[in-house]
């Protein structure tokens, strides 16, 4: 659990019923402080968009995260993911899919 605004970021896809401009998912992100959701449609599942939607939304709003937690899927296990943690100096945390529990 985070201990300030920002800090710790929860992240994951959700399937939606798609929509009037075809986006089939929905980005979520979850900071584990406040609560506080933040979800951006996409039409696809991949390691590029999560790096879009952080370094152009949750960075210049929110700052620096300090952790970062999702689960395992192909969005997240990526060298786009890695390179992505390894220049925010945010450690990214992966925990098993559909249970929440193991992210602590």
């Amino acid at each position: 659990r985070g201990t300030t605004p920002g800090a710790h970021w929860e992240v994951d896809f959700t399937e939606v019923k798609p929509g009037k401009f075809d986006y089939k998912y929905l980005l979520v992100f979850i900071d584990t402080f406040s609560g506080w959701t933040e979800a951006f449609p996409t039409k696809n599942e991949t390691a590029q968009i999560v790096a879009k939607k952080i370094l152009e939304e949750i960075l210049p709003r929110y700052g620096f995260p300090v952790m970062i937690g999702s689960d395992n899927g192909p969005a997240f296990v990526s060298k786009v993911r890695q390179g992505l943690a390894s220049i925010l100096g945010a450690d990214w945390k992966l925990h098993c899919a559909y249970r929440p529990q193991s992210s602590g």
